[in-house]
Parts: structure tokens; C-alpha cells; sequence
């Protein structure tokens, strides 16, 4: 296959994944701008990248290290966490009435995890990968993201027991669902 062919077929399955994760990752950062610089870089690495069954994972880890990369000379040169403190975490607007509620909810949920848990999350729920190419995303042993995933169902799970209100928004993610 000749490679712009390659390119542009890879380009069109992972370009709005990868620009949900920057989105996600990254607060005041242009997404796109970021996506861009991740798919130069997989044109410029293309011989290595096209090697791969699903190079997915492996665009999802360099954007990680754009956005940290960014985030990290945006905080040095402005002094941004002296004067705004961490990022926030990225909020969704659901699209109909009756889900505005519990998805208001869902969101409180996550922000209320570390980073890296809310990663975890959108790697395997939003990305649809394995446990394994998640923790190659995140730089972890394939047992670490097992132990994570078990902690954040587990988690969930004693959040939700004995609870007057309706079950934890996050046991629809880790709780009922095997990765």
C-alpha cells in the first residue's frame, strides 16, 4: 500500500480519537494544533508506524507527551499554576434533557479521581482499547492497569452499597463491564 494511501486511511480512523484525548488531557491547549503535531510525527516515523497492528496506542502515548510537553513549557514560561493552580478537568454537556442530570453527576464522579484514573477511563471506555495497549499509553505494566481497573471498579462498587441515592455513575463504566 503506498504510504500517503496508508496515511490518509489511518489519519481518517484515529484523527478525532486522538483529538478527543488531547481535549480531554489538556485544558486551554488548540487540540488540533496538537493532533497535528502528533500525526507529523507519525508521517515522519511512518516505516516504524505502519508496522504496527493498531497504531492507536502508540498516537495516543506521543499525544500524552505533546499535552505534558505544552502544559509543562505553558506553566514555565507564564508561572500558570502559581497564578490558576492544576488544570481542570474537561467537562461534557450531554445532548438531551433527561441525561443532563446524570451526566452531571458521571462528571463530579470523575473529577473527583487522580488524573491518571481518569485517563485509565477514557483510554478504555472512549478509545475502546485493551488493558494492555492502555498501559502502553501510560507507560504501566499490563498487571498495573489490571490493578487499576480493579481499583476503580472495587471503588465504585463500595460507593454505590448502602447508598440512599441511585448507584455510582462510574459502576456503568467499571463496574459492570470487563475489559
Amino acid at each position: 500500500m503506498d504510504d500517503q494511501i496508508w496515511f490518509t486511511e489511518m489519519f481518517g480512523r484515529h484523527y478525532s480519537t486522538i483529538c478527543r484525548f488531547v481535549g480531554y488531557k489538556s485544558v486551554g491547549l488548540d487540540v488540533e494544533d496538537v493532533a497535528a503535531d502528533v500525526f507529523l510525527l507519525a508521517w515522519n516515523k511512518r516505516d516504524t508506524v505502519r508496522d504496527r497492528e493498531n497504531p492507536l496506542p502508540w498516537l495516543l502515548k506521543v499525544a500524552s507527551n505533546h499535552v505534558s510537553n505544552r502544559v509543562r513549557a505553558k506553566r514555565t514560561q507564564n508561572g500558570y499554576v502559581a497564578e490558576h493552580g492544576p488544570p481542570l478537568v474537561a467537562q461534557t454537556t450531554p445532548d438531551h434533557a433527561e441525561r443532563v442530570v446524570r451526566g452531571m453527576r458521571f462528571d463530579d464522579a470523575l473529577a473527583k479521581l487522580p488524573e491518571q484514573d481518569r485517563i485509565t477511563i477514557f483510554l478504555l471506555v472512549h478509545c475502546d482499547l485493551t488493558q494492555t495497549e492502555a498501559a502502553k499509553v501510560m507507560g504501566c505494566s499490563r498487571l498495573a492497569m489490571t490493578m487499576r481497573v480493579k481499583r476503580l471498579r472495587d471503588q465504585a462498587l463500595r460507593h454505590s452499597r448502602g447508598a440512599d441515592h441511585d448507584r455510582h455513575p462510574l459502576i456503568e463504566l467499571v463496574g459492570g463491564r470487563e475489559w
